[in-house]
């Protein structure tokens, strides 16, 4: 158990934490935000603005990209949490979403209402899991 001033990072059971404390399992393993139209076809840095346990991303298209770990999951069954802003006043409803999640990877993109894909400039991804 470790002490970072009044929290406490424990190792007992999961659940809901006793005050001022967390657990492995609710602590984010890896989270980043990026510019969607700067990225490159390359597995890089380009166009992340922050990041923690990130090693790259791959621009996949308009709209489509892949986050690369630094370190591995455990499975593939680890929770990921995606988020942008709304664009324009006529695309009020952005879809953020992802998908074929890899102990290493995980795919995502962003779309607008009405199912076109499209670069956001704001893109955040939040990962929580279990790692090898």
């Amino acid at each position: 158990v470790s002490s970072l001033g009044t929290l406490v990072l424990g190792d007992g059971p999961s659940g809901t934490p006793a005050a001022n404390a967390l657990y492995r399992e609710n602590v984010p393993k890896a989270w980043v935000n990026f510019d969607g139209a700067a990225l490159t076809a390359g597995n890089d840095l380009t166009g992340v603005r922050d990041h923690f346990n990130i090693s790259g991303i791959t621009d996949d298209g308009m709209g489509a990209y892949t986050v690369y770990f630094d370190r591995n999951f455990a499975n593939a069954d680890y929770a990921v949490l995606v988020a942008g802003p709304t664009l324009s006043i006529t695309a009020r409803n952005i879809v953020n979403g992802y998908d074929s999640p890899t102990v290493g990877s995980v795919g995502c993109h962003t779309e607008d209402s009405n199912g076109a894909a499209l670069d956001s400039s704001q893109f955040s991804l939040m990962a929580l899991g279990d790692q090898s």
